[in-house]
């Protein structure tokens, strides 16, 4: 499709925004990498070893197996009084147990960017547009004997930057639609004897209420998140890859007891982007396909888009969670660090999280009054 001068001006104008708030070399859509569970946010960002439920599928789809019968959850994400223009955040979802041990997920993403104002050559008001992302998935996990579990993802990405007025005054919408799939696996209790045993006391009423028992030794996950073709929208060199990125993480629980859990975590982040780098304000140029990036998005000096989370998380009764986190995240030459902090409630029918950041996250429009909040229900208990 051709498209004028004015009008591709008239587009790169209308995503500014979105660039704005994007990510490592300008990938979209952003929601794919906007975090959105608060379990992982409260200790740095880490998960693709271990957690539990459904809240922590956007890092590894293989967290599907973490539950039990059926689960449904909804997460939202504020963005503070900072820089609010109307976004709002959320992903909800549900996923069903059958009886032979087989996982199956439904899941949606939104990302609204809020609504923008038209206006005509003397100011007038023409009307208003939305700008949103979303993402709509399905999702399979099965466990392998007692250690081995996996899980893939796939998901229909919608993408509207906004409208255009054409010449004879018509309105056309500029959106894109694309898929993309994750696929992760993690192996738990390698090396249970690493894990120090505690027979403390405990009120057999908390010991009703325990979610899961906690893990031993060493879990180990691996996930390759957002494989997909990339966006085609007005002209062909505006065509922005997916944030395909490859995660590890290993969780290390050192003390477990009926009383209080103590885990460690670490997860790296490799975004696996290649040739696709400012692209409105330093050239266009085209991104490798998201096959190739598997190899030459490691060939990029210093790993950059590199990010290294760490985290900790005390259990208490295996009901109250208290987290910490800390993020170094390596972009376009510049190094940010961040720290998180969270709270959690966890019993066998419902779950409660929060967290928020302590810095400035520059990830998103979030303040540091932002914060990341989450609900689920259902037979939740391992």
């Amino acid at each position: 499709m051709r498209v004028r001068p004015l009008k591709l001006l008239v587009f790169i104008i209308a995503i500014a925004p979105i660039v704005l708030l994007g990510q490592t070399n300008n990938t979209a859509p952003d929601l794919l990498r906007q975090p959105i569970d608060p379990m992982s946010v409260g200790r740095g960002g880490t998960g693709t070893a271990n957690a539990t439920g459904l809240t922590s599928v956007t890092l590894n789809p293989a967290h599907i197996n973490r539950i039990l019968q059926w689960e449904s959850f909804y997460n939202l994400e504020t963005f503070g009084n900072e820089l609010n223009l109307g976004q709002s955040y959320f992903m909800t979802g549900a996923a069903y147990q059958t009886s032979q041990g087989h996982n199956f997920g439904l899941f949606l993403r939104r990302f609204n960017f809020g609504e923008f104002v038209r206006t005509g050559p003397r100011g007038e008001i023409l009307g208003t547009s939305s700008q949103y992302e979303m993402s709509i998935g399905a999702m399979y996990g099965r466990k392998f004997g007692e250690q081995l579990e996996a899980g893939v993802h796939l998901k229909f990405l919608r993408y509207v930057v906004g409208e255009l007025e054409d010449g004879a005054g018509n309105l056309f919408s500029i959106a894109d639609n694309g898929w993309a799939a994750d696929i992760g696996a993690t192996y738990r209790g390698l090396f249970p004897q690493l894990t120090k045993s505690l027979n403390l006391p405990v009120n057999p009423e908390l010991e009703d209420l325990r979610k899961w028992k906690g893990s031993r030794g060493l879990d180990i996950g691996i996930t390759l998140l957002n494989a997909g073709p990339k966006l085609d929208f007005l002209d062909q060199n505006l065509e922005p890859p997916l944030p395909q990125s490859l995660r590890i993480g290993i969780a290390y629980h050192p003390i477990i007891s009926p009383v209080f859990d103590v885990s460690l975590l670490f997860d790296y982040d490799k975004l696996l982007v290649s040739g696709f780098r400012h692209s409105l304000v330093d050239g266009i140029t085209n991104p490798d396909p998201f096959y190739k990036a598997w190899f030459t998005g490691w060939t990029e000096e210093n790993f950059s888009g590199s990010n290294y989370h760490f985290g900790t998380e005390i259990n208490l009764f295996s009901v109250f969670l208290v987290q910490y986190g800390y993020l170094r995240a390596s972009e376009q030459d510049r190094t940010n660090s961040l720290h998180t902090i969270g709270l959690g409630l966890e019993t066998n029918f419902f779950t409660l999280h929060i967290a928020k950041w302590l810095d400035e996250y520059r990830y998103t429009a979030s303040g540091t009054d932002a914060f990341v909040l989450g609900f689920s229900a259902g037979n939740i208990g391992l």
